[in-house]
């Protein structure tokens, strides 16, 4: 199987656009990022202490682009996904985070359940005895270190 996918590049030649093929942003991304939002879009936290968000969200089809991502600080992001905040792009195209609107209550942004074929992922609000055990012996799951397959098949 094979795909064609946009990517745009600084004059580095470093991918800034990345369309669907990956979530996570790449460290040019986030230099871009802290160049454009100069921080928090919420409340203006420096830009090292950020997360990236992507503002339609990843799984709902949202691409890994620059004009999908804003920076926000752990406080700001979790408003975003728990407490209805919405970000919203200004007429000089800079991002900034409005409350909920009291008329409209807000909805929890994330689905209660993970898509067909998506492992749930632990809540870091649970406290430890609440999580699942993972396996010590094995490093643990990121996108640098997929899931060893012959690990799997031992178990």
């Amino acid at each position: 199987d094979a795909g064609v996918v946009r990517v745009i590049t600084t004059g580095a030649s470093q991918p800034l656009d990345v369309g669907r093929e990956t979530r996570v942003v790449s460290a040019a991304q986030r230099r871009a990022l802290a160049v454009r939002d100069g921080g928090c879009v919420g409340c203006h936290a420096p830009g090292g202490w950020c997360e990236a968000h992507h503002v339609r969200h990843w799984l709902d089809g949202g691409p890994t682009d620059l004009d999908n991502l804003l920076l926000a600080c752990a406080g700001c992001h979790r408003d975003i996904h728990d407490r209805g905040w919405e970000p919203v792009r200004g007429p000089d195209s800079h991002w900034s985070l409005h409350p909920p609107d009291p008329a409209h209550p807000p909805h929890d942004a994330r689905p209660p359940h993970p898509p067909p074929g998506q492992p749930r992922l632990p809540n870091p609000a649970l406290p430890n005895s609440a999580r699942p055990e993972r396996d010590r012996r094995q490093p643990p799951v990121t996108p640098f270190r997929p899931v060893d397959p012959l690990a799997l098949a031992l178990t």
